[in-house]
C-alpha cells in the first residue's frame, strides 16, 4: 500500500482528518515510516480497523520529545517498542491482541511496549512489560 492510499483509507474508514498546513509533513513522515516497515495496519471484512506507527528502541525519550511528524531512525535490534501513533475508531482487547501479534511476528525479541496518551493534563505514560502471554508466535 502506498502513502496516499493509506492516508485516504485512514480518512474514509477511520475518520482521520489533518490540517491542510500539515499535509506535506504527514505524507513525508508516513512515507518514511512505510519504507522503514514501521507501520502496522489491521483490517477485517468491514475495512480498516487501526493503524500503528512505531519505533524499536531502548531509549524512548528522543521519540517522545520529537516533533509530531518528525522521522527518527530506530534500532531494529532493541527490546522496546515505542508506539508513536495509534489510530483506531474503536479499541478493545481483540484489536490490541492483533497489534501485539503483528509486532511479535516482526520483532519476537521485544519484551516491552511504551506509549503515551495525550490528555488535557499532559501526556500519560502507558507501559506494558508483560511478555505478551496471550499472543502465540
Amino acid at each position: 500500500m502506498n502513502v496516499i492510499m493509506l492516508l485516504e483509507k485512514m480518512g474514509e474508514e477511520i475518520g482521520v482528518r489533518y490540517l491542510p498546513s500539515k499535509i506535506h509533513e504527514i505524507i513525508d513522515y508516513t512515507s518514511k515510516m512505510l519504507d522503514n516497515g514501521r507501520i502496522i495496519t489491521l483490517s477485517d471484512e468491514s475495512g480498516l480497523l487501526g493503524v500503528m506507527y512505531f519505533s524499536v528502541t531502548d531509549d524512548y525519550e528522543p521519540f517522545l520529545k520529537k516533533g509530531e511528524f518528525e522521522f527518527k531512525s530506530h534500532d531494529p535490534e532493541a527490546k522496546t517498542i515505542y508506539v508513536e501513533k495509534m489510530i483506531s475508531r474503536k479499541w478493545n482487547k481483540e484489536i490490541r491482541l492483533e497489534f501485539e501479534k503483528e509486532v511479535m511476528k516482526r520483532y519476537p525479541w521485544v519484551n516491552q511496549c511504551i506509549g503515551h496518551r495525550r490528555s488535557k493534563n499532559g501526556d500519560r505514560k502507558v507501559l506494558n512489560k508483560r511478555r505478551l502471554k496471550y499472543v502465540s508466535n
